[in-house]
């Protein structure tokens, strides 16, 4: 298997520093103000902490000092340490370089097997030389006692400085989850928004006050070097139900992929407030025109109900191809920050883009909104000659997992296609105000669903259509012409010959090959039609 390559970081040769120096405290000059500078916008914060350097100030020599979660540890033996900018008077990252060390160890022999797959190690454990460690907590607090002055600081943040930023835009979306909670309150006065309290010693990981619970999902994202495994990355997520993960980037024929070489739940207590557990979507209701061969428009609302409250911030996944245009709860405007998909990072593997959704006020405990989405793009893709749909291309209305809701869906689209789509389909009635302005060239199909779903689907295509009936029951099927030639080709297969009868039984039957041919779904489908309706109730 082809690596992708990685970038290779200069590793700065460490002044010694003397035992006897004393050890770096987390504080600040007395008077300054922590939340000075902290971006008063979405935009504002989540480009602070996309592009976060390190700060020339806080630079050091590290020995002996270990980072701890369940089943992961990090040993940073000998080497300097360069931690980030501080964000809102918080540090959330920090750059080593030196002699370390990785363990993780999978809980079971599935996982570890796994591991073992990639990396030869059905426990990982991997001599470390580069670390860029990306974390919402006190991880910085808790390396305090391990630090000495470091004499080459400057030269340190000048060489990896680049290297932060880069990196830092991999976690933004999962750190604004946190940080927007420092975002003004537009639910709070100007005066009592625009007071800022003045701090001695800033913290190093978010302020309790500003979850509900008093804390926030512990997240650390480690990007290592190692001696054997070259470029490689762990995550410890609490907000995920996998917490743990780790994998590496490589590519092959010209195609970039991101191998996971394990992922599982941690052997420790979940988060229990994420966000998937604590929001709930129970109805959609879409409006959607399509536009053959690949333009979808839509405006989606999406009804939830939050159980424990605290968020600021929601993500929902919608296809990269789709721009989201406006987005509003009750007409009032909401903030939104629509990532570009990150080569080898989650969103590359997902095949969507994030879309985060940052509310007025922290949201509280039963709340139910109604989210409105506009947006569109070139999402369908074509399966074979007349056949479209959205497929590959990612989910074309912002959901996230697999969440049963009710559907309320209608479609426009060109009169000489057909449309079929998931749930039941219903007679049409305009319930938007708008009527079909010119019926020989627009249809409308209206699709609900009889009872909560995890997902709806549709296809667009220039079908064949066949019924039949099971008792009562109207089965309908539709193939379309031309897609077999997209079908695997088939291989030919060795059959005897009818045209020369057998003479005698010492003489071999002459033999000839054929290739059968690819299966139709235009020319099959009353077949299909038929072993349906025979499947189904009779009554």
């Amino acid at each position: 298997m082809k690596r992708m390559p990685v970038r290779s970081w200069l590793i700065i040769a460490l002044a010694a520093c003397p035992l006897s120096a004393p050890a770096w405290s987390l504080t600040v000059e007395p008077g300054a103000d922590q939340n000075a500078g902290c971006p008063r916008t979405t935009a504002g914060l989540y480009a602070r902490i996309r592009s976060i350097g390190l700060d020339p100030q806080h630079v050091y020599h590290v020995r002996d000092a270990t980072i701890d979660r369940p089943n992961l540890h990090i040993d940073l033996d000998d080497g300097s340490l360069a931690f980030t900018e501080d964000i809102c008077g918080h540090i959330t990252g920090a750059f080593f370089t030196g002699e370390g060390e990785i363990r993780l160890r999978p809980p079971n022999r599935e996982e570890r097997g796994s591991l073992a797959l990639f990396t030869g190690m059905a426990i990982l454990e991997e001599q470390i030389t580069e670390a860029y460690l990306r974390f919402n907590d006190d991880t910085a607090a808790t390396l305090q006692p391990f630090l000495l002055p470091e004499a080459d600081s400057a030269s340190i943040t000048k060489e990896e400085n680049e290297a932060s930023r880069n990196l830092a835009e991999f976690d933004a979306l999962r750190l604004l989850l946190d940080f927007s909670h420092f975002l003004p309150s537009k639910a709070k006065s100007a005066e009592s928004t625009d007071r800022r309290p003045s701090q001695t010693v800033p913290s190093t990981g978010p302020s309790p006050q500003n979850e509900a619970d008093g804390k926030f999902p512990a997240f650390l994202h480690a990007h290592l070097i190692g001696k054997n495994l070259g470029g490689f990355e762990v995550v410890w997520d609490a907000a995920a139900t996998e917490s743990v993960w780790a994998g590496q980037p490589h590519i092959k024929d010209g195609t970039l992929f991101f191998d996971i070489w394990t992922s599982f739940a941690p052997n420790a207590p979940p988060f229990t407030d994420s966000q998937i557990g604590d929001t709930t979507i129970s109805a959609f209701r879409i409006r959607a025109t399509v536009q053959p061969p690949t333009m979808l428009r839509a405006s989606t609302d999406v009804n939830l109900k939050i159980r424990s409250g605290g968020q600021r911030t929601l993500l929902f996944e919608l296809s990269r191809y789709l721009k989201l245009d406006a987005l509003d709860e009750n007409g009032q405007p909401l903030d939104f920050i629509q990532n570009p998909a990150i080569e080898g990072s989650q969103l590359q593997r997902k095949g969507n883009d994030i879309v985060a959704v940052v509310f007025p006020a922290a949201l509280t405990p039963g709340q139910e909104l109604k989210l409105h989405f506009s947006y569109a793009g070139e999402v369908l893709s074509e399966a074979g000659n007349g056949l479209l749909y959205v497929g590959e291309r990612g989910t074309w209305y912002p959901s996230f997992g697999m969440n049963p809701a009710q559907f309320d869906v209608q479609f426009r689209y060109p009169a000489n296609w057909t449309l079929v789509a998931t749930g039941k389909k219903i007679a049409y009635a305009p319930d938007d105000g708008k009527t079909v302005s010119d019926p020989i060239a627009e249809k409308v199909s209206h699709w609900i669903s009889d009872r909560p779903i995890p997902v709806a689907g549709f296809n667009l295509g220039k079908y064949v259509r066949a019924e039949a009936r099971a008792g009562s029951i109207m089965v309908e099927a539709y193939g379309t012409t031309g897609v077999e030639k997209s079908f695997p080709k088939s291989q030919p297969e060795v059959a005897d010959n009818p045209s020369f009868p057998r003479l005698s039984p010492s003489r071999p039957q002459p033999q000839v090959l054929v290739t059968p041919p690819p299966p139709s779904p235009a020319r099959d489908v009353q077949a299909v039609a038929d072993k349906a309706a025979k499947a189904g109730p009779k009554s």
